[in-house]
């Protein structure tokens, strides 16, 4: 009993905790639903993560179709795409992230990362950008990759 309590002890100092804020999208009721088009930065901004590849919309129209690169999806292009973005919608704070029910959480969490900031050189010294950290996520429709590509 005496070694288990020092045993137990030392075990909690090295455990830790992570914390992501995550929010669901919201269905709002009438009165709502016109308050929030008004108060609306910009378009509702959507990163579907596709076995092949990612898909940014805007809700209206495909903004770009990133195909995977040697069966890996490619962040940094993501990063580069909603970088791009941000520039053209800079008070745009939301984003929604889609996910086909195989990816796996390992690419679900990358794509919100890439999502929320990215890296870029400033006179030559790297600084963190924020993109869009306000992040939803949910689970994208009967969709593949060839109909969007089709679709542009």
């Amino acid at each position: 009993m005496i070694i288990l309590i020092p045993f137990l002890l030392l075990s909690a100092v090295f455990s830790r905790t992570s914390i992501l804020n995550v929010y669901l999208p919201e269905t709002p009721s009438g009165e709502q639903k016109q308050e929030k088009a008004i108060h609306s930065p910009g378009p509702l901004l959507m990163v579907s993560i596709l076995k092949d590849g990612f898909v940014i919309n805007d809700g209206k129209k495909v903004l770009a179709a990133l195909p995977t690169v040697r069966g890996q999806h490619d962040f940094e292009k993501l990063s580069s795409m909603l970088l791009k973005v941000k520039e053209r919608v800079p008070q745009q704070e939301e984003i929604i992230i889609l996910s086909e029910p195989e990816i796996r959480y390992e690419t679900i969490i990358h794509t919100m990362d890439a999502s929320r900031e990215t890296s870029i050189e400033r006179d030559g010294k790297k600084e963190t950008v924020s993109l869009f950290p306000d992040v939803s996520i949910g689970e994208v429709g009967e969709i593949t990759f060839r109909e969007v590509l089709q679709k542009q």
